[in-house]
């Protein structure tokens, strides 16, 4: 029998629901369990204001997918019918062809064309439609004065699905249109698309790589949940009884179908065995609806043997299944019910040639994922009784390893669920953005310190202190346009002068702006408005007082890089992530030019960033600038910064594939605190220095070569800084409280090019395996024992003293009270242990200054 593995039961599930039952079928309702983890429904418009947000699209943007396919039908009204004559309905097959939607609705031509040699009718006979190949200029047409109605299905082409001739790929993301009159001719079709299929989709978590996942049917999956220990335990750990909840299991499983069409009467139709045939192709289906079964037209022995089960298919290293959530068999559609003992096989990728069953491909055990195992957040089973699939709801399940443990989790990020406005290009944003929302965050944040530092009343009046706050990958994006100087695409041309007369858009402000060069003759005003749509961008400066001139404001023309380093007040700007952002790996710039602000994360989580524009590196340069609190997870490169010179990066958490160097070259004063790296191919904590503290970090990488961890060299003419303490005593240093991994990079050294050992224990730099990072207890030694005595060089490399995040929340503690720069841009953060099985996970950065403080200099060990 092949082995086993229960998946950790620590997990909840959150799931997500879409409005597009059919309403003619009963379902049972939700327990109140669940009802309280459905998220909110979402109507899939296919327009700016609601824009079509799916997240199963190829570039993850929330639009459509290149080459997604939709067939619309239009049929005249009859009013003496009292209603719409099938007779008179025609129908076009069109294919998307832009990468991002905009517009008011789908556009016939342009976003949307006719799919070459793809069936189109222009009518019925007899109720049937007659369908003829269409070419290029066959688009969809209808009588001027008519009253017309459209309905429209949707096939989604997520990785090319179907422009393949494989199944393997298939991906039957049906979607559907309300009902919707509209009169006389236009180009517009304001249609509104609904998922009418049941998704469970289940992605890896980072590092990880999924073979396969298959529905559990067989009697031994469920006999034991956990092989690997005595068969006493084995015993005591299978189902009550494995022989039924497999059957149960195996009767649900056959009555899922794979979707393979529409019917707008009966919904979704189920795809025949026909996915063997080389005649039968994905990118065919649609010509082949005569052949789907629909609903109520075969026995439950018919459908187990006709229809084709749905599988998992791997799209984007992802699997999805999507099936039809109704039994077919029955003319109502009963909803299908997977019991709570239901367990899915998960088979992951043999990446490291490990595995003991010699098997190509992928290790040679699975792992078992069981319904009944999920908990929410009060430790309840919301699917003790069964998962009832639902049409438009999607699950979605992260599995892997983490840190040699085993676990399925959820996410709050569901790929059905309502997303904001595609973010598109530079020049979409531009294009599309609903007015007056350009760059708010910015601005807000400048007029309301003006206001403040403005106030009439003198006891109102606080300092001149902007604050800016992000929100939206937007956001994040016109940030990093502003360092670049890219925000305005206009800079030049405009010059301001002083007026009689208050600017007709602003009664307040007497300067008006007029091209250049000026003609003194017929000199041209510009509005601000008219500028604006041009691509220049508009602020309020603040202007400090200066003599017995008192402080003003006066509006300016962004023409250059904003570094966000105030020269009139001398002052760092802050900016603050006030929520977490998933980035969803569409290629973005990172910052080219310097940064000299505070940036402060909050400790919010910025997921999924693909940097490769610019190289893999968020800041190409920091000047005088801070970073603080902030988590970073992605599974593309990535390294904080290039150069820094006179920074702060503290409270820092990224992990990353493969991770580069927080700072590639530090210059001048800085400071690196309460940072922790992890994650594959990494490089040095930091690359080279030449007045650096260090304090209170671990570097977790894999595939350090026998250069430093935690600093790579000195940079040229610098004095060794990090050299280990003489004398008696400890003090605290530039260097404490410093850890690596010597288990995931054994050729590693603190520092690169010096091989001495940091003898005094504490110092706590140390050099230790992973077992002993993630430790959760203290190691001291007895009260007269001392480091140095310890018999063999063995003894000391797994000598550790205080636990490793006591004593890097201790330097944190340190760095935020006893050091100058550390009042100034604190560390919001401290380092926690998994309570429950803390020999497997390395400490991790969460929320809240260190509270604990241990003074390590005077630990006797």
């Amino acid at each position: 029998m092949k082995r086993t593995y229960r998946i950790w039961s620590w997990i909840w599930l959150l799931v997500v629901a879409v409005a597009c039952q059919q309403e003619d079928i009963a379902e049972p309702p939700l327990s109140v369990d669940q009802q309280s983890l459905i998220g909110r429904a979402i109507n899939f418009d296919a327009s700016y204001a609601q824009p079509f947000a799916t997240k199963t699209t190829y570039d993850n943007t929330g639009v459509f997918n290149e080459g997604d396919r939709m067939r619309i039908y239009r049929q005249y009204y009859k009013p003496e019918q009292h209603g719409f004559d099938e007779q008179t309905e025609a129908f076009r097959t069109y294919s998307y062809v832009s990468r991002v939607a905009t517009g008011t609705s789908i556009v016939l031509g342009k976003s949307w064309k006719v799919e070459v040699g793809k069936q189109g009718s222009n009518g019925r006979e007899n109720g049937v439609a007659v369908t003829f190949n269409q070419a290029e200029k066959d688009s969809l047409t209808w009588e001027s004065g008519q009253t017309v109605r459209f309905r429209a299905w949707a096939l989604s082409n997520l990785s090319g699905c179907i422009n393949t001739s494989s199944w393997d790929g298939y991906y039957p993301d049906f979607s559907v249109s309300e009902w919707v009159t509209a009169s006389g001719p236009t180009m517009q079709v304001p249609l509104t698309l609904k998922h009418i299929g049941c998704r469970l989709h289940f992605t890896r978590k980072g590092g990880n790589q999924i073979y396969k996942i298959e529905f559990a049917t067989e009697k031994e999956d469920y006999k034991y949940e956990d092989n690997a220990g005595s068969s006493v335990e084995d015993e005591n750990d299978k189902e009550k009884d494995a022989a039924d909840c497999a059957q149960r299991v195996s009767m649900a499983y056959h009555q899922l179908c794979w979707p393979g069409g529409v019917s707008f009467d009966g919904g979704l139709l189920a795809l025949p065995k026909m996915t063997e045939t080389t005649s039968f192709q994905p990118k065919q289906i649609d010509e082949y609806f005569g052949e789907m079964i629909p609903f109520g037209t075969r026995s439950a022995d018919d459908i187990r043997e006709e229809a084709e089960r749905p599988r998992f298919n791997n799209l984007n290293e992802d699997f999805y299944l999507i099936a039809i959530p109704y039994d077919m068999s029955t003319t109502g559609g009963q909803p299908i019910t997977l019991p709570a003992c239901t367990r899915f096989r998960i088979y992951l990728r043999d990446v490291n040639n490990g595995d003991d069953k010699n098997t190509s491909g992928y290790e040679g055990a699975y792992h078992l994922f069981c319904l009944k195992d999920i908990k929410d957040e009060n430790g309840k089973c919301p699917f003790a009784e069964g998962l009832t699939l639902k049409g438009g709801y999607s699950y979605e399940f992260t599995v892997g390893y983490y840190y040699n443990k085993l676990s399925v989790t959820t996410t709050s990020d569901f790929s059905w669920n309502e997303q904001t406005v595609p973010v598109g290009t530079a020049e979409d944003q531009t294009a599309t953005a609903p007015e007056g929302t350009k760059l708010a965050w910015w601005k807000k944040g400048l007029d309301d310190a003006i206001a403040e530092a403005l106030a009439p009343s003198m006891g109102d009046r606080k300092p001149y202190e902007p604050q800016f706050v992000l929100k939206t990958v937007a956001d994040v994006r016109e940030f990093i346009a502003l360092v670049n100087g890219t925000a305005a695409t206009k800079t030049t041309g405009l010059a301001r002068a002083r007026r009689s007369v208050p600017n007709e858009e602003n009664t307040k402000s007497y300067y008006w702006w007029y091209r250049t060069p000026m003609d003194t003759a017929d000199t041209t005003w510009v509005k601000n408005s008219e500028a604006e749509a041009e691509g220049y961008v508009f602020y309020n400066k603040y202007v400090p007082s200066n003599g017995d001139v008192p402080a003003y404001s006066i509006e300016e023309l962004l023409t250059a890089p904003y570094s966000f380093f105030d020269n009139s007040v001398q002052k760092r700007l802050k900016v603050t992530i006030a929520e977490d952002i998933d980035f969803n790996d569409l290629p973005m710039e990172g910052m080219s030019k310097p940064f000299s602000g505070y940036l402060d994360g909050g400790m919010h989580l910025l997921s999924n960033l693909n940097l490769n524009l610019s190289g893999g590196t968020l800041f190409a340069s920091l000047e005088k600038a801070a970073v603080t609190n902030l988590r970073i997870n992605t599974l593309h490169p990535f390294g904080l910064v290039r150069t820094a010179q006179e920074s702060v990066l503290a409270g820092l958490s990224i992990q990353a594939s493969p991770c580069r160097s927080l700072a590639q070259e530090m210059k001048g004063a800085c400071y690196v605190v309460g940072c922790i790296v992890q994650g594959e191919k990494g490089q040095a904590l930091v690359g080279k220095a030449d007045n650096l503290t260090l304090m209170g970090c671990m570097q977790t990488m894999s595939g350090l070569d026998a250069g430093g961890a935690l600093l790579a060299a000195y940079a040229d003419g610098a004095s060794e800084f990090f050299a280990p303490q003489t004398g008696e005593k400890v003090g605290w240093g530039r260097l404490m409280c410093c850890y690596y991994d010597i288990s995931r990079s054994p050729q590693a050294v603190a520092v690169g090019g010096k091989s001495y050992s940091y003898n005094k224990p504490q110092q706590y730099v140390r050099a230790l395996t992973t077992s002993y990072l993630c430790a959760r207890y203290d190691h001291l030694l007895a009260d007269k024992s001392y480091y140095d005595k310890l018999s063999s060089a063995s003894e000391k490399m797994y000598y550790y003293g205080i636990a490793p995040w006591k004593a890097m929340n201790s330097a944190i503690y340190y760095y935020n009270h006893y050091i100058s720069i550390g009042k100034l841009y604190p560390c919001n953060a401290h380092y926690a242990v998994d309570e429950t099985c803390y020999t497997n996970r390395y400490p991790q950065l969460v929320s809240g200054a260190s509270t604990d403080y241990v003074d390590v200099t005077q630990q006797n060990n």
